[in-house]
């Protein structure tokens, strides 16, 4: 079977824009640090398709800037992201990405540091500023940006910090917010109002994604035992825990369709992170790339293509591969670029429903990138729309 195969047509589905298929907040200092000490394994690299069923493309950089991220990309191609500012990489700023130009959408309050995770159909974009709340150090700040303008969301009652995570086409914003305690709440904003979706009966939670049916995602505390995250599904006002995989402690819901399937991670009975793809009321392991032990997805599209990231042996590298699910098989993406590529995909973060794919990697002498995938069809070579 030709596992990777041209996309199916949508006709008698309804839409389920990339905007809606979104995921957890990344640690970008993290990231960064290690960009900074990274060291090229291109005799490792996996063998690239002289075929190749994509063609990847450098988003680029805000100007002088070392390092991009592309965490999100919608129906008509859009990209949502961020860049450092400045040559040292310190800061960062949002962007919008619309044809090959990258829109630098500010920060709340001036401040220097930004990021964008999500955006929907119309390119309203939600992510995070640090914002001058007190105490001492700045506390972050979920955004919205939509026709121009950034606005601060409104924290939670007794809140002091907060980030939002992914927007639908209504407009409908999910994030979490810190609350009296110590810890931190999924919320919903919609019309102007923040709601506390509450938890599994432990303290913490956290949304990442919701579809353009309002059905929300994302992990919670439970009862019994704080330090144990279940993913949850919240629909007509209930959060539903969707427990783990089969002798597992701990999963993550990252992102939902419009049919209610959901991706994320969780613990296998060895102890292992896997990527799950829960579907008719059940969590499948989508499993591991060869000779990897650790897996992630963080999104997935309207044909059943899931994204993420997969740890890889070490005689490929340091840093693990960004992946496509589809067909029951598990894909290293950096098998499926061009030859003589010069990149090293890290991790995919997006994909809409045109099979673009969007995520970070490093390409040639170090840089790290952001990148958008293009699928080419088979049977003419040619981009898909």
């Amino acid at each position: 079977m030709n596992v990777f195969s041209p996309l199916p047509p949508l006709a008698n589905r309804p839409d389920s824009p990339a905007g809606c298929a979104s995921k957890k907040t990344h640690e970008k200092r993290t990231r960064i640090i290690l960009a900074l000490a990274w060291l090229w394994f291109c005799a490792g690299l996996p063998a690239a398709s002289a075929a190749s069923p994509y063609r990847v493309v450098d988003i680029g950089t805000f100007p002088d800037s070392p390092w991009s991220f592309a965490n999100a990309i919608n129906a008509k191609g859009q990209v949502a992201g961020d860049s450092a500012t400045s040559p040292g990489g310190e800061d960062s700023h949002p962007f919008l990405r619309e044809g090959s130009a990258l829109f630098d959408l500010g920060t709340l309050d001036s401040e220097p540091y930004g990021y964008a995770n999500s955006l929907n159909r119309w390119g309203a974009v939600v992510g995070a500023c640090d914002t001058p709340l007190p105490p001492y150090p700045p506390k972050q700040n979920a955004f919205l940006y939509q026709n121009g303008r950034m606005q601060a969301l409104p924290l939670l009652p007794g809140g002091a910090w907060s980030s939002a995570s992914a927007i639908n086409d209504w407009g409908q914003v999910v994030g979490y917010c810190s609350v009296p305690g110590n810890s931190e709440h999924a919320f919903l904003y919609q019309g102007g109002h923040i709601r506390d979706l509450g938890t599994l009966g432990g303290s913490y939670s956290a949304a990442n994604g919701i579809n353009v049916r309002g059905e929300i995602v994302g992990e919670s505390s439970i009862s019994g035992d704080d330090s144990v995250n279940h993913a949850f599904a919240y629909r007509n006002g209930r959060m539903n825990d969707l427990g783990t995989l089969p002798g597992g402690s701990w999963s993550s819901a990252s992102a939902i369709d419009f049919w209610g399937d959901i991706v994320g991670s969780a613990l296998t009975s060895g102890g292992n992170l896997h990527a799950f793809l829960y579907q008719a009321g059940r969590m499948h392991d989508l499993g591991v790339l060869p000779g990897g032990t650790i897996s992630n997805a963080t999104a997935l599209n309207a044909h059943g293509q899931v994204v993420g990231s997969a740890s890889v042996p070490a005689a490929l590298g340091p840093y693990n591969h960004a992946f496509l699910w589809q067909h029951g098989h598990m894909l290293d993406l950096n098998s499926l670029l061009p030859a003589g590529s010069d990149w090293l995909l890290v991790e995919a973060d997006g994909i809409n429903d045109a099979g673009q794919i969007v995520g970070y990697g490093f390409h040639g002498n170090s840089r790290q990138r952001g990148f958008v995938l293009n699928p080419q069809a088979p049977e003419r070579g040619e981009l898909l729309p």
